[in-house]
């Protein structure tokens, strides 16, 4: 069962001030931070977090025609490069974006719906199960 204080984060950020700003939030909740690991702006393997959280706060709200200074578009394209990995669900952590895949992204907008999504996430983890595999012939 994953619980606060034991899950395991992979946090991604565009910046260190970004970053800063979800250590100081997440050192004030119940979280054990040494099960976090907060990157800037880089791609890591994700098979050892339960999941992750993109920091997209610095983001405008992406409509379908919205231009991104070449910076956003870069992560952005992170993004949309750890929906490839294994993590299976990822916490966006911004504004609006308007193709965000809801099935496997809950979003959040402020602190507060933050910490409710990370809750959520981890109840969700725990209590929904997968159909049974077929046996294969």
């Amino acid at each position: 069962m994953l619980k606060l204080e034991t899950v395991r984060i992979l946090v991604i950020s565009q910046s260190k001030p970004d970053s800063d700003k979800l250590k100081t939030f997440m050192s004030r909740m119940p979280f054990n931070l040494t099960a976090r690991d907060f990157v800037v702006d880089e791609l890591v393997p994700t098979d050892d977090y339960d999941f992750a959280l993109f920091d997209a706060s610095s983001l405008p709200r992406i409509f379908e025609n919205t231009v991104l200074s070449p910076d956003d578009q870069k992560h952005l394209d992170l993004f949309r490069t750890y929906l490839t990995k294994p993590v299976r669900y990822i916490v966006y952590y911004g504004e609006l974006l308007h193709d965000l895949d809801r099935e496997r992204c809950p979003s959040a907008n402020s602190k507060f719906s933050l910490f409710a999504r990370i809750r959520e996430l981890i109840d969700f983890i725990n209590h929904y199960q997968t159909p049974p595999q077929k046996p294969s012939l």
